[in-house]
């Protein structure tokens, strides 16, 4: 976005402030409330283009899980055992601290536990090894045979899965707006934030309408991070996900699925609405960018899917579909990090997909890294 001569000599408001969070999704909600909670006195202020959730946060399905989407070994093999537990247990944590502080909100939050299903006989593999290594570190999970999933699961043609009982649902924008409701922080919609500039004292951001003096900074973004800060371009990829929902069917399916290694996740909410997204593997040149589109050769993907794995949606109906940008990392682990050339601001993001299952706990993992405060063990993994 830029400004005319004439637009930008327009006369803009100066505000002085000790915090503004750019972003108004889960990590920027999730930052203010914790800065709110660490340090009461500041005044925080949120800024975002859209309402609250009104990005990827409130496109998704709604999934509070733990560890990746693939699976525990092919962290381990990754990351190591101390590593992949500790990323296991992070995950596990934010679960934790979602239901503690917002159990009572009216979020639509359910323990369902979780399955992950193989899309082929490797996975199913790697999904046992997985069971057998959650197990050693003293992380309970079940492994399913083929027959067991497709119970667990009210569906057909997969080849075995691993259920975790702490996995977890939930409406995620009503958590979205509750977290912000409880930061208690100014929150301003609307806003094009154009560029931050240092001063002696913090830094000043520069939006369309308001200029903000502030003494700290927290860009949380997400998959715009490269827009703004163009020197994250390498680090943060934005990847487009497309979801559909269907008309309600009978309630049949009570676990949140996720299947081919992630590239499919499936719900069904109590309303009977099924939920389904992904596929973007078949389409990777596609599935890239900012675009808010929808594909007609990816959904008919949704719909086929549903088809092949749940006889009870075969003639299902499409309600509404719509779509996503995530923020994807190389080694999907988000990302945060100190802003170069701004001493008091730093920037969150890259939740490559499971932002509900990790933003939370993360943004008291930013707020303390702003604050100076005590260092979470998870920071080892996520600072660069």
């Amino acid at each position: 976005m830029t400004l005319s001569h004439w637009q930008s000599r327009r006369d803009r408001v100066n505000k002085k402030v000790d915090v503004v969070v750019v972003g108004a999704g889960i990590a920027g909600a999730s930052t203010a409330f914790w800065l709110r909670r660490l340090a009461p006195s500041m005044q925080v202020v949120i800024v975002d283009r859209h309402e609250p959730a009104g990005g990827a946060s409130g496109r998704n399905a709604g999934f509070l899980l733990q560890g990746h989407a693939t699976s525990f070994a092919e962290d381990v093999d990754r990351l190591g055992i101390e590593r992949a537990t500790l990323f296991w247990d992070y995950t596990l944590e934010n679960r934790d601290l979602v239901f503690s502080e917002f159990a009572t909100a009216g979020i639509h939050l359910r323990e369902t536990g979780s399955v992950t299903a193989a899309g082929s006989p490797i996975e199913a593999e790697r999904l046992a090894r997985s069971a057998e290594l959650l197990r050693d570190a003293g992380r309970p999970a079940r492994y399913l045979d083929a027959a067991q999933a497709a119970d667990a699961t009210a569906s057909s043609g997969y080849y075995g899965g691993l259920h975790i009982a702490t996995g977890a649902v939930v409406d995620p924008v009503r958590l979205v707006q509750a977290i912000v409701e409880r930061a208690g922080a100014e929150v301003v919609t609307g806003l094009h934030v154009s560029a931050l500039e240092p001063t002696p004292d913090g830094c000043v951001v520069v939006s369309d309408r308001v200029t903000y003096e502030a003494s700290h900074v927290v860009v949380a973004v997400n998959a715009a991070s490269g827009l703004l800060l163009p020197g994250l371009s390498s680090t943060i990829r934005p990847v487009r996900a497309q979801m559909l929902a269907t008309d309600p069917l009978p309630i049949q399916l009570n676990v949140p699925v996720y299947s081919h290694e992630g590239y499919y996740y499936v719900r069904q909410l109590s309303s009977g609405h099924v939920l389904v997204g992904g596929a973007r593997h078949l389409h990777r040149a596609a599935e890239v960018g900012h675009e808010d589109a929808t594909t007609v050769a990816l959904q008919e993907d949704l719909s086929r899917y549903l088809r092949t794995h749940f006889s009870w949606c075969a003639s299902h109906t499409v309600k509404e579909r719509w779509s996503g940008t995530m923020a994807f990392t190389d080694d999907k682990l988000p990302k945060v990090g100190h802003i170069p050339g701004l001493d008091r601001a730093v920037w969150v993001g890259g939740f490559s997909g499971h932002g509900m299952s990790m933003a939370f706990l993360t943004g008291r993992v930013v707020a303390d890294l702003l604050l100076q405060r005590s260092r979470h063990p998870v920071l080892d993994l996520l600072e660069v």
